[in-house]
Formats: C-alpha cells, sequence, structure tokens
C-alpha cells in the first residue's frame, strides 16, 4: 500500500481507524511508523472527528477552550490521547486524579459546571445560589432571600434555569456572551428576577471585569401547570407536571413553547409518579417510581413507545391494590393514593366491603379530600414485597 497509493488516499483510509488500529499499525514497520509521525496531525485530527472527541468543523484552538482539562493540549496527538486516558478511567483501567472542591460551600443541593469559564454553579438547601471559580473564590451568587431552598437549575449554552416558588421557571444568561447587547423585545423578565439581579450587584463579591461568571435576566417562562421535574439539553428545555400528567417543550433562547406531550399516551394508564425527566431527540423519558415510560416527540405517533417496568416482583399489583380511584361514585369507596413516611404503602377504603372485616378503632382513621368530599377512612396496612 505505502509507495504505491498517493499519500492523500491512504490518509482517507487512515482516517476511518480507531486509535488502537493505529497503534497496532505504528507497530506493524518502520516504514508505517514514519508515515504515520510524518503526517501525526492530520491522522490525529481525523481520528479525533471519527471518536466524537470534537465536533466536526472544530479547530484545535477551539477544542482547548471547550474543556478545562484540555488547556494543555498542543496539537491533535494529544488531545487523542487525554480523551483516550479519560476513557480508560471511566472504564476502572486506570486511577482517575480526585480533588476536593470546597469552594462552593456546605448544604450543597444540586451543582452544574460551565468547563468553558472553568467556574461551578450550586444551589443549596438553605437557598441561594453560588458561581464559584473552579480554582477558588466566589465570582457570583444570589442571596437565600432570593432563590428558595432546594431550587433545581439546569445550565446548557451559556443559559442557566432555576425553578421558582409558584408556577414557572426562571432564564438567566451568561452575561459575557451579550455584553452590552439589548434585550430582546419578545422577551420579559419579571421584577422577582430584576429583584435577585439587583441584589446579586450589592452582594459582598463580584465577577470579574470580564464579567467571569455573571449571569443577567433573560426571561421568565410560564407553564400551564406545576413543575415537579425539569431538564435543559440543548437550546431546549423539558419541563414536567405531575399534577397534569405532561410534558411542555420550550425553546430556551425565546422562551417559546415548543409542544405538549401527555407521559403516557393510552388513556387507562396509571399516574406516573416523577422522580427524574430526560430528553432525547425524538422521545422523552419519564422515570416514576414503578416504571420508566418511553414517549415520542412526534405527536403523529399515537402510542406511548415503551414501558419498563418495575423489577420489583409483585409491585405493580400492589400498587393497583392501592391507588388511584379518586372518584366519588356514590355508594362506593374512594380510593386515595398515600404512602406512610416511613415508606408503608396503605390502601384506604370508605366503607367496609365485607361484614366480616371487624370495626377499626377511631384512631386508625384517617381524613382524606377526594374532589369535593372528604370522608374519613380506615386504614388498612399492606406489606410492600421485600
Amino acid at each position: 500500500m505505502l509507495g504505491i497509493l498517493p499519500t492523500e488516499v491512504i490518509l482517507a483510509v487512515l482516517s476511518f481507524l480507531p486509535l488502537r488500529q493505529l497503534q497496532r499499525l505504528q507497530q506493524l514497520s518502520k516504514l508505517w511508523r514514519n508515515f504515520i509521525n510524518v503526517n501525526e496531525s492530520e491522522i490525529h485530527h481525523a481520528a479525533a472527528r471519527l471518536h466524537n472527541f470534537i465536533k466536526p468543523n472544530a479547530n484545535l484552538q477551539g477544542a482547548q477552550k471547550s474543556h478545562v482539562w484540555l488547556r494543555h493540549v498542543r496539537s491533535w496527538k494529544d488531545l487523542c490521547h487525554s480523551y483516550s486516558h479519560l476513557e480508560r478511567r471511566w472504564e476502572g483501567y486506570e486511577q482517575p486524579n480526585a480533588a476536593i472542591f470546597g469552594a462552593s460551600g456546605k448544604a450543597v443541593w444540586r451543582f452544574k459546571v460551565d468547563e468553558e469559564q472553568s467556574t461551578v454553579i450550586t444551589t443549596h438547601f438553605d437557598g441561594g445560589l453560588r458561581v464559584t471559580a473552579i480554582n477558588g473564590g466566589v465570582l457570583w451568587l444570589l442571596p437565600h432571600s432570593e432563590l428558595h431552598p432546594y431550587a433545581h437549575c439546569e445550565y446548557t449554552d451559556g443559559y442557566l434555569v432555576l425553578t421558582r416558588r409558584g408556577q414557572g421557571v426562571d432564564v438567566w444568561r451568561r452575561q459575557r456572551d451579550i455584553r452590552d447587547i439589548e434585550l430582546p423585545s419578545t422577551l420579559q423578565s419579571d421584577w422577582r428576577q430584576q429583584r435577585a439581579r439587583a441584589s446579586a450587584l450589592q452582594s459582598p463579591v463580584s465577577a470579574e471585569q470580564d464579567n467571569r461568571g455573571a449571569f443577567v435576566p433573560w426571561t421568565t417562562i410560564h407553564p400551564p401547570r406545576s413543575i415537579h421535574a425539569l431538564r435543559a439539553v440543548d437550546s431546549t428545555l423539558l419541563l414536567a407536571s405531575y399534577d397534569a400528567q405532561e410534558a411542555y417543550l420550550y425553546d430556551i433562547p425565546s422562551g417559546r413553547h415548543l409542544q405538549t406531550i401527555p407521559f403516557d399516551k393510552d388513556p387507562e394508564a396509571m399516574p406516573i409518579d416523577l422522580s427524574y425527566v430526560e430528553l432525547g431527540r425524538r422521545h422523552i423519558f419519564v422515570c416514576g417510581d414503578r416504571d420508566v415510560v418511553v414517549t415520542p416527540l412526534d405527536p403523529s405517533d399515537a402510542q406511548t413507545f415503551l414501558k419498563f417496568p418495575s423489577q420489583i416482583p409483585g409491585f405493580d399489583e400492589l400498587y393497583q391494590q392501592k391507588a388511584h380511584r379518586v372518584l366519588f361514585d356514590g355508594d362506593g369507596p374512594i380510593y386515595k393514593p398515600s404512602t406512610d413516611p416511613d415508606g408503608t404503602l396503605i390502601e384506604c377504603i370508605c366503607e367496609p366491603e365485607s361484614e366480616d372485616l371487624t370495626p377499626l378503632d377511631p384512631s386508625g382513621l384517617r381524613n382524606f379530600k377526594a374532589g369535593a368530599y372528604h370522608v374519613l377512612v380506615p386504614i388498612r396496612q399492606l406489606t410492600p414485597p421485600i
């Protein structure tokens, strides 16, 4: 092959070889080793694209700035080696470098990393938000009075999404990205965001002169129902409501509503208790305590794509026994899903279903509400499966 085909053709063929095959090829002969060394930059650039280490049109300088741990690379070969070591560490073949990051303070609830600016964004158990430099030092913060405890945060492409009390989420944008650009007229941040920004400016810490770590209000998104989970991927925000059993998709830069998707397109499906949501290119993934539901984004698809039920034996049958008949139907029973603080599942019965049932002590009665009706119901404990 060498000495027969033109160099351009050989390089085109080698662009389809993964790094391990290139390493083996170098060991095949001195001729191959010399050829790869002479064309090192082009070969490893192609390998970086093949392994998706970089975006198709990225240059070396852009790749260096994309991650803090790539700042040291000086060539495409260095970049490929850095990613290879990272993969081996994830696979357990190499010992990772671990360090304790304490600059963000205690009681951290959620965190996101901005590798481009080398900052860590954290929300806290007792409220508030901090933006901290990875090498130490608080750059910017929202005080406890401006962000509620246990606030969820999402971060993507310079946009910071924060939950708020009530029905909505706030979108902030990295100040370095907009500088003196005026806020588009189609976007409106409300008085709460403006007050929070004023509090941030008056805080004892401030961002660096180049606005590293600082954010400015961008817009407020008001979904139709209360939000219990969210996820930001690229420029799309997924908001999920347990009450409505729906997901709402928004375009983050414009704040525009894109789509409403029911969790489960089966009208007879039982409600899903929200634990986590994820957004893919063609589906949303809703994780509950009983199963994971995969639903297509395409509105023309009338069926739920896939369900992964719980692997706990008997759990689904037990759940159906104790939950989800919440309508008052005359003399019939009222069921309301419930869980004791210790995790014990309970079944609520409006009236004895059999004469064999002995009356319960009044201490075993609890007050439940179903629609406009208030009833005292005896509680019968069910033992969860092990």
